[in-house]
């Protein structure tokens, strides 16, 4: 690719294109516009310094960072309804209350640990649905 190509590509003036051949000082915004449209992956300055060109359409990094999101608020969830089901667990053993199961068949209303009984499995569910599915990796990487 030629001097005036790759500074039309990555619109910036081809003297800047020659200034960074020549390693010479130019921005860290010009060297990401050159970066961009170069074979390059990944590329490191100085040992400290390291640029990775993003290469995805807008659209996909919108639903990439939703995807993000959601499985973020999904994971807090998914810890909060084990702690729940856990300080349950105290309270219930230390107050020696009736079973879950005991309390549903008299009528009674219905239990705490039943509700979170059922959450966790709905949470293990889609966990383990998610685990399938590929774009989740994409999500997180």
């Amino acid at each position: 690719m030629s001097q005036a190509e790759l500074a039309a590509r990555a619109g910036i003036p081809r003297n800047q294109v020659v200034r960074a051949e020549k390693g010479q000082n130019i921005t860290l915004d010009t060297l990401r516009k050159l970066v961009a449209h170069l074979p390059v992956t990944e590329l490191t300055l100085l040992d400290t310094v390291k640029l990775s060109t993003d290469i995805l359409p807008v659209h996909d990094k919108v639903y990439l960072g939703a995807l993000d999101t959601f499985l973020q608020v999904f994971e807090a969830m998914k810890r909060a309804l084990i702690h729940a089901q856990d300080t349950l667990a105290a309270y219930e053993s230390a107050r020696k209350r009736e079973t879950p199961e005991e309390s549903a068949q008299r009528g009674g209303e219905v239990h705490p640990r039943l509700i979170l009984q059922s959450m966790m499995r709905a949470v293990n569910e889609v966990d383990e649905r998610l685990k399938r599915n590929p774009l989740r990796e994409a999500a997180t990487h």
